[in-house]
């Protein structure tokens, strides 16, 4: 005697049907494609088209979770297996997207206003492969900037990893800049120009100059020297693009 209406065992432990439209708890309405088994159904997510095999008991409380909706800074897209997640890859990623879509406006560092993301790197999995395939030494920052200069979009056409002593020997802090080129000031007490460069947080002294233009360029020599010695420094030890980039690095009076 069949004590469950004479149901098959499978059939009556069977929670969701094929065909149906049920209601996740924080992903949207997904439809069910396929029953396999009370630990195999293949759901479809409606708004994204995004399909994942899930139990039954999961699809029939809402339990599930669609991987193509934004789920970082409102448009980070983490679509990775958790177990296959790469930690120090994720810690970039994730720092990205704050400095692009969260933290613009709340810091004094005007180098990430209007910096945005391409849409491939706003996609986890796209992002992990990309930075798999990268040379990362230890301390190594993300660089959006140096390959090509004045870029605001992180891209795998664009980022590459470089040493901080590098990363820290391009930083230009416009808000100290003041009225002058960068690398100028004024000697108030002489009436002449001073050129002076950063190297490792401490003030080099380049010399005292009569014009601007003379003192700009006395600078703009000491510095593109002082970025290719760190090019042949740290050369096969970084992405070639950036070993590249500082051997032709042109510091404008404009900058």
């Amino acid at each position: 005697m069949n004590l469950k209406g004479g149901r098959p065992k499978e059939t009556y432990s069977r929670c969701v049907s094929v065909g149906e439209i049920y209601e996740s708890r924080s992903y949207g309405k997904f439809e069910v494609i396929e029953y396999k088994s009370s630990r195999n159904v293949l759901i479809r997510f409606l708004d994204t088209g995004f399909e994942t095999r899930v139990q039954s008991s999961a699809a029939k409380i809402g339990n599930v979770r669609d991987r193509l909706i934004p789920t970082h800074s409102g448009v980070g897209i983490f679509d990775n297996d958790k177990q296959d997640t790469d930690k120090n890859a994720y810690k970039v990623w994730t720092d990205m997207l704050r400095r692009c879509y969260v933290n613009q406006g709340r810091s004094r560092d005007t180098a990430y206003i209007d910096c945005s993301i391409s849409d491939e790197f706003k996609y986890y999995s796209v992002f992990q492969d990309w930075y798999k395939s990268q040379i990362v030494g230890e301390g190594f920052q993300l660089d959006k900037d140096l390959i090509s200069k004045g870029n605001k979009v992180y891209s795998k056409e664009t980022c590459c990893f470089i040493p901080s002593e590098i990363n820290q020997a391009l930083l230009i802090n416009q808000s100290k800049r003041g009225e002058y080129p960068i690398g100028v000031s004024k000697h108030t007490r002489d009436g002449v120009f001073r050129a002076a460069l950063n190297i490792h947080g401490r003030r080099i002294h380049i010399g005292l100059y009569d014009t601007l233009e003379e003192a700009f360029y006395a600078y703009k020599e000491r510095r593109e020297s002082y970025l290719k010695s760190l090019a042949e420094k740290w050369k096969g030890k970084m992405d070639e693009r950036a070993y590249n980039a500082l051997l032709n690095y042109e510091v404008k009076i404009t900058d």
